[in-house]
């Protein structure tokens, strides 16, 4: 793995401004991003009873070790307004750390690389799109692979603007 992937997602609001908004915030904040996917309408997970998300995947150049980039990640959701109500609640902005590199961290508040990436289609979609031959530093498994594998069947459509 080479690369630190962040997942944005919002489902209130204007989702796009939302995300558009948090990349501003990341590259003043946080570092440098190199790539992203494109934006995918998603159907809640978790949760089911809510409106649907707009996620995309960044790869970020920082210098920030996993937990300050975690720290600042919490600050800007907070900035933005997400309110931690109850898990998997409708979300102004979450942005979850998906890989740091190929480091493994397994902390009660900080699991990297994020534990569910193999059962959700939309981080695995997007993934793909700009990393689909990085290998998963636990499981040994291209990013390919595991959209292959997972039992995910969650709709995930591209937007198209």
């Amino acid at each position: 793995m080479n690369g630190k992937y962040l997942l944005l997602g919002s489902n209130i609001g204007d989702r796009l401004e939302n995300i558009s908004y948090a990349k501003k915030n990341i590259r003043e904040r946080i570092g440098v991003i190199d790539i992203e996917s494109p934006v995918y309408i998603t159907s809640p997970w978790g949760t089911t009873s809510q409106p649907d998300y707009y996620n995309q995947v960044i790869r970020v150049i920082t210098g920030l070790e996993p937990d300050n980039l975690l720290e600042a990640i919490a600050g800007l959701e907070t900035d933005m307004g997400r309110k931690r109500n109850q898990k998997w609640d409708n979300r102004i902005i979450d942005i979850d750390i998906l890989f740091y590199d190929d480091r493994i961290v397994d902390e009660p508040h900080l699991k990297i690389p994020h534990p569910l990436i193999p059962d959700r289609l939309f981080v695995l979609i997007p993934m793909a799109d700009i990393a689909a031959e990085e290998v998963h530093p636990v499981l040994n498994v291209p990013i390919r692979e595991l959209l292959e594998m997972t039992t995910d069947k969650g709709r995930v459509i591209k937007l198209v603007d």
